[in-house]
């Protein structure tokens, strides 16, 4: 493991790259400001980890200093988590009040993981590094949202974080589109972009589309307007490339929320993507949709893995099943029955509260039209938790290694928690 460490110290490029983010975060020490953008780039670049779906000799790299953080990422999320940390407390950052609450109840069913791989693996480094990685994000979110001393404060900083995230995870992927797409995509011919599978990427893409609809809706810049529908056609193509149904689903989902069953304009949302699928595919791109596309099959793919799931909690019901082989844990499919089946009761309890806080906290806002400053504002925030939440049935994505839903998921929750702390003098929101 020091080894692969020396090897990323020692290319030009990534020195390069490590350089540039110093100067970065200097810089950032004497505008504050611009912290929320390198937090944005830091969410982006630790979702870049090693393809899932098969053996990583057999992987096309992605372009130089990508491939590099795709390589070393626990060790990119670890250092640089903890560079953007020590520049924020030199910049006057302070953590007031401790972790939120739903902070804590993931870090607590994080430590159960720790535990739980420590007792079973022979890779203790892998998993130390893990939870190294998701305490530092945890903290530097709260930090950030923790510097808002109103409600609109709040919903700035969240909507800056999420629209250069957006503009961030858009840009990598674009160009190594256009530097090697090939590189994008699984053996099988499915799209999964810079992340690593195929529904990692849909995951990450589809919190995302609201931000688009928002800009789209707000600013008056053409300009502006225009990247933003660019933005939506070409994540719409991409994630039709994936041929993931959980794409089609988080789509609608992400859709249905931010329009509000305003029909006419989700069927609008719903054409344009059609036309602009049709329109792309005639093009001589190179890409076909893959013969292991999902999207238009009825093949259940994941009934089998929830009963398993299921059934291993009934088996191991307090601590979970056991790990074989001095493996590490997996969660399989879904983030719920994950928990059940790897930790117990011990740990799906603290999963149950978090989703129960999620949506109480959201509904609270919800009712509190007065806090936001348009409804569509409203509107997006509403469609990001929505779509983050329901892409938890489908993936675990709030474990293992760093991910962007994961810190997109963090830093909607954590601000979501801000504005209900500062809404009202007297304590939170009534329910």
């Amino acid at each position: 493991m020091l080894d692969r460490l020396v090897n990323f110290f020692s290319e030009p490029s990534y020195l390069v790259a490590l350089a540039f983010g110093v100067l970065a975060l200097g810089y950032a020490i004497s505008r504050p400001e611009m912290f929320i953008y390198i937090a944005a780039g830091f969410a982006v670049l630790v979702s870049i980890t090693p393809p899932t779906l098969f053996d990583p000799l057999e992987y096309i790299p992605l372009w130089g200093p990508l491939e590099g953080i795709r390589s070393y990422n626990r060790f990119f999320a670890v250092i640089g988590g903890a560079a953007l940390l020590v520049a924020m407390t030199a910049a006057g950052f302070r953590l007031v009040g401790g972790l939120y609450p739903s902070a804590k109840l993931l870090l607590f069913t994080h430590m159960l993981i720790l535990a739980k791989n420590l007792i079973y693996t022979d890779d203790y480094t892998f998993v130390v590094v893990v939870f190294a990685g998701f305490v530092i994000v945890a903290v530097v979110f709260s930090i950030l949202f923790q510097a808002a001393n109103t409600p609109t404060e709040a919903f700035s900083l969240y909507l800056l974080f999420i629209l250069a995230t957006a503009a961030i995870f858009f840009s990598a992927n674009l160009f190594q589109f256009y530097v090697n797409r090939s590189a994008m995509f699984v053996v099988g011919g499915r799209f999964h972009g810079i992340t690593n599978n195929p529904q990692m990427f849909v995951i990450s893409a589809a919190p995302l589309l609201p931000v688009a609809y928002f800009v789209f809706a707000n600013y008056r810049n053409l300009a502006i307007r225009l990247l933003a529908a660019v933005f939506v056609l070409v994540m719409l193509y991409w994630c039709y490339l994936t041929g993931s149904r959980l794409a089609l689903l988080l789509v609608v989902v992400g859709a249905t929320a931010y329009f509000q069953m305003r029909l006419e304009e989700i069927a609008a949302v719903t054409a344009i993507g059609l036309v602009a699928i049709a329109v792309i595919s005639n093009f001589d791109t190179g890409l076909e949709i893959s013969s292991n596309s999902r999207i238009l099959t009825t093949t259940d793919t994941r009934t089998d893995i929830w009963k398993n799931q299921w059934e291993a909690f009934v088996s191991n019901p307090l601590f979970g099943e056991p790990i074989e082989g001095g493996g590490r844990l997996g969660f399989g499919e879904s983030t719920w029955l994950g928990a059940a089946a790897g930790l117990g009761i011990l740990g799906l309890l603290p999963m149950l509260a978090l989703f129960a806080y999620t949506l109480k906290l959201t509904l609270r806002l919800w009712s509190s039209p007065h806090l936001f400053e348009t409804s569509s504002l409203r509107a997006m925030v509403l469609s990001v938790v929505v779509v983050a939440m329901a892409g938890t049935f489908f993936e675990a994505y709030l474990f293992g290694v760093l991910t962007l839903p994961m810190t997109l998921f963090l830093a909607t929750v954590f601000m979501m928690e801000r504005v209900d702390q500062l809404s009202l003098p007297s304590g939170p929101l009534p329910a």
